[in-house]
């Protein structure tokens, strides 16, 4: 008896047991009736640095829930429940090489565990059979929470945030650079512009959700 209950305890804590929109007991952070309700709006723009940006959804509602969950709460089983909904409705370029996420700061992947452009990086790349480069940009500047600041302070906090380990492998490359929500473009366009000036083909940048 105390095990099973230790188990349930275990389970409870690791998988979500209610719809965080309905509170109805649900496997999933949504339960079916309020899956319904996910937004799928694509959209597509381009910035400085950057050829085209891609979104699947908006940052708002359901998704905007389980994103903060995912990303305040360090629970994996939320963003892999995103990814999962929405990896059919990716369309990325087809000149897309090489694939490569948005990386974390030392810290902050000790403190989070996982990064969530990491993983859908590689969903899409199983996807479309594209290699994934996790390794060849680096966040060596571990840069304060960005959120609510105006673009023009958001790319000054992220100057020299980012550096290339390995220059070369981005040189003639048609890249596709990966991050979970996009609200300025700032941090995309930071990493685009270090790839552009080691001789990138193009840039492109995919996000789950545009803010």
């Amino acid at each position: 008896m105390v095990f099973n209950e230790i188990l349930k305890n275990l389970i409870d804590l690791i998988f979500p047991s209610h719809c965080i929109e309905c509170g109805k007991r649900s496997d999933k952070p949504l339960c079916p009736e309020c899956e319904k309700f996910l937004s799928c709006h694509s959209w597509a723009a381009a910035l400085p640095y950057l050829e085209k940006i891609y979104a699947v959804c908006a940052y708002k509602g359901s998704v905007r829930k389980i994103l903060k969950e995912a990303k305040f709460r360090k629970n994996i089983l939320y963003i892999n429940y995103l990814i999962e909904y929405y990896k059919e409705t990716v369309k990325i370029d087809d000149k897309i090489d090489i694939i490569i996420p948005v990386p974390l700061s030392e810290k902050r992947m000790s403190e989070r565990g996982f990064n969530q452009a990491e993983m859908i990086a590689t969903t899409i790349a199983r996807k479309r059979n594209i290699c994934v480069y996790n390794k060849i940009l680096d966040r060596w500047k571990d840069t304060p929470p960005l959120y609510g600041l105006p673009k023009r302070d958001r790319i000054h906090k992220l100057e020299n945030a980012f550096c290339l380990i390995s220059p070369a492998k981005v040189k003639n490359k048609n890249i596709l650079l990966v991050d979970d929500i996009c609200t300025t473009g700032a941090t995309l366009m930071s990493c685009a512009k270090l790839f552009q000036e080691s001789g990138a083909q193009s840039v492109q940048a995919f996000v789950l959700a545009k803010s």
